[in-house]
């Protein structure tokens, strides 16, 4: 009798879980669906005063900003949903209020330079109501001031003097 009561309990709890799980699925599967399409002929239009925006010089760990400053070229108000960069070292602000036609915007980029050397490229996605959804654009930085390469062994001072014959 206890290992009917044991396998009722089981199979319950079993039961229990197989439609939490469905019901995951599910909502999973709402959320991954696409938001109702944009008609492309009354959608904002985000348009950029540059496609990549350049800081330039940025001397290793420091922090610079850069507004960016855009256009709605469209028929309907331009809302910014979301803004997400391609890593951390790049943090984009922005306001979520709607921007109308013939309107200009701004967001704010900070970046902060990594310790080493070179040219480095980031993008930039904002998540919109135009009728693409999503637009993107691109920062640029020369870090100067940081490492290159790890430097090379410093040479050993306590080495003997070779050994002289006579």
């Amino acid at each position: 009798m206890k290992k009917v009561i044991l396998l009722a309990i089981i199979g319950g709890m079993l039961n229990l879980a197989c439609e939490k799980k469905q019901e995951q699925t599910t909502q999973t599967t709402q959320a991954a669906q696409p938001t109702q399409a944009v008609d492309p002929a009354n959608a904002p239009v985000f348009t950029l005063e540059q496609e990549n925006y350049d800081f330039g010089d940025v001397k290793a760990n420091e922090k610079v900003t850069k507004v960016i400053t855009f256009t709605n070229t469209g028929a309907s108000p331009l809302q910014i949903k979301d803004a997400k960069a391609s890593c951390g070292c790049t943090v984009p602000k922005y306001s979520d209020k709607p921007i109308a036609p013939g309107e200009k915007g701004e967001l704010t980029v900070e970046y902060t330079a990594p310790a080493m050397n070179g040219k480095q490229m980031k993008t930039v996605i904002l998540i919109t109501n135009t009728a693409n959804q999503q637009e993107e654009f691109k920062i640029s930085a020369n870090v100067v001031g940081g490492q290159d390469a790890p430097a090379p062994p410093a040479p050993n001072t306590n080495v003997a003097p070779p050994p002289t014959f006579n």
